[in-house]
């Protein structure tokens, strides 16, 4: 063969780049779920916030940081959620991670010790199905009633640990009623069980006036509660959060979870703590309300 007929090195690597990654036509509608619109998201404002936490004088912000998460940003949290929610709770209860999957790591290894039963709705986010059959957790469906999980077959499956999504069920979107969440509640103190509430988009209810969450009439404080930032800000910023009631919380405590690194920048959590307390994120939020209105 002609040494100018052989294929040059460029060649070779375009065709391999074509190979791994095809020309596709863009998308025009993209059904996804957990998407947000990223035209809505305030980007001027969090760019104007982010160069404030990287000043040179602030120099701890190039360090790990604290293993549960800043304490300025888990205040802002706790204020909000209380005004918004009614969750009680304090910031030393709040832990900040790379993520609603990456929390529910971290959950399944906190309950998984004393109990490998779990509850889950039927349909429901098959993502913590996932999770907590990787951690070998024993899944047991529950169907669903028109307001939510079947309370009945919830006692019948022995499981002492249920994930739900009450304020809109994912994905029928049903919102459990004050009635039945007073149900759920007294399961747990029978059972002596655990419930994770995941209110993954609280912010945004389209009928009816907000129902409480489950966390705020828990008063025998058998309640995990979850939240993200994804679905009002961006879901690549990797910000969740998760309270936990005191008996898991001291459990959190005693297995040295506050030796694993924290998973997310330190400057991102500074950036949405300025975003919190300057009042920027409520203005935000009413307005992303009107955008779906």
């Amino acid at each position: 063969m002609e040494l100018n007929k052989l294929p040059t090195l460029y060649s070779i690597k375009r065709k391999l780049v074509e190979l791994i990654e095809p020309d596709t036509a863009p998308i025009q509608y993209d059904f996804r779920y957990g998407g947000v619109d990223k035209a809505h998201f305030p980007l001027a404002t969090w760019r104007k916030l982010s160069n404030l936490s990287l000043q040179p004088e602030k120099v701890e912000l190039f360090s790990y940081g604290n293993p549960q998460g800043e304490h300025g940003l888990r205040l802002e949290i706790a204020k909000y959620l209380y005004d918004s929610r009614g969750v009680n709770c304090s910031p030393d209860q709040i832990i900040i991670g790379a993520g609603i999957q990456y929390l529910f790591n971290m959950l399944s290894s906190l309950i998984g010790s004393t109990n490998n039963n779990i509850a889950i709705e039927e349909p429901g986010y098959d993502g913590v199905r996932t999770i907590f059959r990787n951690n070998r957790f024993s899944i047991h469906p529950i169907r669903l009633d028109k307001d939510g999980i079947n309370i009945s077959k919830l006692y019948e499956s022995k499981s002492r640990v249920v994930y739900i999504t009450p304020s809109h069920q994912f994905p029928y979107g049903m919102v459990m009623p004050i009635a039945k969440r007073i149900q759920l509640l007294k399961w747990a103190k029978d059972l002596d069980g655990i419930i994770i509430e995941d209110d993954y988009d609280s912010e945004f209810k389209y009928v009816g006036k907000p129902i409480p969450s489950l966390q705020s009439l828990d008063a025998n404080q058998r309640t995990v509660y979850l939240g993200t930032f994804s679905k009002c800000l961006l879901p690549s910023l990797r910000i969740a959060y998760m309270i936990l009631p005191p008996d898991l919380m001291a459990l959190y405590n005693k297995q040295d979870y506050r030796l694993y690194d924290q998973t997310v920048s330190w400057f991102h959590q500074k950036t949405l703590e300025l975003f919190m307390s300057k009042g920027i994120w409520e203005a935000h939020i009413r307005k992303m309300r009107n955008c779906i209105s």
